[in-house]
C-alpha cells in the first residue's frame, strides 16, 4: 500500500498572523437582531507564498449562517483562504454570534372597562382611558399593539362614594408596564 503525499512547493514560503475575521450570513429572526460577534482565536497562523499572503489582511472563516435564528448561534467552523494558503495549527475557529431580542418601549392608550357593576348604582370612572407605557420585544409590542387594550376595575365590592381604584393591566407576561396612573377614581 503505497500511499501519494503530495507536498506544495513554494518559491518563498512566508508565514504571516493574521486577524480571524467571522463571516456571518443572513438575517436573524423577526424581532432578533446579531449583537456581536465572537471568534476563538483572534487570530491565526498562515503559510504560503509571498506574493498570496500580502494581499490577505485578514483569515475569513467559512460563513456561519443565522437565518432565522432567535438565540445564539455557536459554529465551529474552516478558515476560507486562497488556495496555496494554509492555516498552521488549529485547521478551525469557532464563531459565537450573539443573537438578541430587538426592544422597545411603547405607549398606547387603553380603555377602562368596569367589572361587576351594581344595576341600582351609577357609576362615573374619572378617566374613561389611561395611557400605558409598554416596554418588551418589537415582535411582542406588534401583537399587543393589533388588538384594543382594555383595563378591567372590579367595582363589584364599592360602596356609593368615590373610590381609588388601583388601575392593574392585565399584560402578557413577555412584556412590562413602565409606566401606568397608579388608580383611577370611581
Amino acid at each position: 500500500g503505497l500511499v501519494n503525499i503530495t507536498i506544495p512547493v513554494y518559491e518563498n514560503l512566508e508565514t504571516r498572523t493574521l486577524p480571524v475575521n467571522p463571516v456571518v450570513t443572513g438575517t436573524p429572526g423577526a424581532g432578533f437582531r446579531i449583537a456581536g460577534v465572537d471568534v476563538e482565536p483572534l487570530v491565526v497562523t498562515v503559510a504560503g507564498d509571498l506574493e498570496q499572503l500580502q494581499a490577505l489582511v485578514a483569515a475569513d472563516t467559512a460563513p456561519v449562517p443565522v437565518s432565522g435564528a432567535t438565540r445564539d448561534v455557536t459554529s465551529e467552523v474552516a478558515y476560507a483562504l486562497p488556495p496555496g494558503v494554509s492555516a498552521i495549527g488549529s485547521q478551525t475557529a469557532r464563531v459565537t454570534v450573539r443573537i438578541e431580542a430587538i426592544t422597545e418601549t411603547r405607549t398606547y392608550t387603553a380603555g377602562i372597562r368596569l367589572d361587576g357593576r351594581q344595576p341600582d348604582l351609577l357609576y362615573e370612572p374619572s378617566e374613561t382611558q389611561v395611557l400605558l407605557t409598554l416596554f418588551g420585544s418589537t415582535a411582542d409590542l406588534d401583537r399587543i399593539g393589533a388588538s384594543p387594550i382594555v383595563i378591567s376595575l372590579n367595582v363589584a365590592q364599592l360602596e356609593p362614594g368615590t373610590h381609588e381604584l388601583p388601575v392593574v393591566p392585565s399584560l402578557p407576561s413577555v412584556v412590562t408596564a413602565s409606566s401606568f396612573p397608579p388608580a383611577a377614581s370611581v
